[in-house]
């Protein structure tokens, strides 16, 4: 079989900035599970199982066997694994695939797809590559600005709308599925692997200016149970941050209503993650005013904790890396245009 029919063997930036082509990832269900490039959809050649077989017949008998066992468990799969990559292809008719080094899985998929009519390109280095220029993205010199700011600000509206307005944002909660705090699973999908969530993120910035802003939210290390990229870390923790002080009050309002529609047992759940840190009476009384149905309250107690501790970390940046402004709303046009000012002013003055 020569797997080289009809074959275009192309670089990562190429392979992934194609919309018109559907990628296909033909690694095991595990493999696609653990991480896996954003958009692709998993047309496995092997079933998890069967990989293990092929990887432990490799390791005993060497190579020839091992490719000749492949072969006996792709063959009976090749009209179904042609039926599922068009139903997967939703009508397109350019098909990106790829393995984990770029090798004979997805060579022997991309000759039979080409045998049966699709345009076939091949990831130079499968995914192995894609997860190196991931890394390597990482490490480059962002001019990151951190939005900072109390619990219930409103942080992630305004990146939103200066998102809109053209700016460089990360949402790090989205893609982590996870609002950060004790109750920011709540209204979430499932967090993705730690693997994932470094695809997802640097697949968001492939297309980021080096020389512009990129705009990040004040997260901790962990975001629910997963990690900022280290090399990202790294550089976060130097970046300038923008502090926008919102009145109590509105903060309040805002939670209240963000959480408003969750169940009481989600909350107490939330509650229970940092009951040792509320200490034994304020978690008392915020589960007493959670049954009452009286959130305002239970929201008030919290914040308490919360604005203490978001303190104490702001405490450890360079005071002269801090830029303060007072704002009664962080969603609105006019605030987003007035960050954009301190920014260019004192942050980044060439930007804008």
């Amino acid at each position: 079989m020569n797997t080289n029919r009809a074959q275009q063997r192309i670089g990562v930036e190429h392979f992934v900035e194609n919309e018109d082509a559907v990628i296909f990832d033909v690694r095991s269900p595990a493999e696609f599970a653990k991480g896996h490039i954003p958009g692709a959809v998993n047309l496995p050649v092997f079933s998890d199982e069967e990989r293990a077989k092929v990887g432990t017949l490799y390791k005993h008998a060497g190579q020839k066997e091992a490719t000749l066992l492949g072969l006996e468990i792709a063959g009976a799969k090749l009209r179904s694994l042609v039926e599922q990559a068009e139903v997967l292809a939703g009508g397109k008719r350019i098909a990106h695939v790829h393995c984990w080094r770029g090798g004979n899985r997805s060579g022997s998929v991309a000759w039979l797809l080409a045998f049966n009519g699709f345009h076939v390109r091949v990831l130079e280095g499968g995914y192995k590559a894609y997860r190196r220029k991931a890394i390597e993205l990482f490490s480059r010199p962002w001019k990151h600005v951190i939005v900072g700011g109390y619990t219930g600000s409103g942080k992630t509206e305004l990146l939103h709308q200066l998102q809109s307005m053209g700016e460089q944002v990360v949402d790090l909660e989205a893609l982590a599925h996870h609002k950060g705090s004790a109750f920011g699973s709540i209204g979430m999908q499932p967090q993705p692997t730690q693997e994932q969530f470094e695809n997802n993120i640097a697949r968001h910035m492939w297309t980021f200016d080096e020389n512009e802003p990129v705009w990040f939210e004040d997260e901790s290390y962990k975001i629910g149970q997963r990690c900022w990229p280290q090399d990202l870390w790294k550089q976060r923790r130097d970046a300038p941050v923008l502090f926008c002080s919102v009145p109590r009050k509105q903060r309040i309002d805002f939670l209240v209503a963000g959480y408003g529609n969750a169940s009481t047992s989600e909350l107490r759940r939330s509650l229970g993650g940092i009951q040792d840190r509320l200490g034994g009476m304020r978690f008392a009384e915020a589960v007493d005013a959670l049954d009452q149905g009286d959130l305002e309250r239970v929201v008030e107690i919290v914040l308490d904790y919360y604005d203490q501790s978001y303190a104490f970390g702001l405490s450890k940046n360079d005071k002269k890396n801090v830029y303060v402004r007072e704002y009664a709303d962080l969603s609105s046009i006019e605030t987003a245009q007035d960050v954009l000012h301190v920014v260019n002013q004192n942050l980044y003055p060439a930007h804008g």
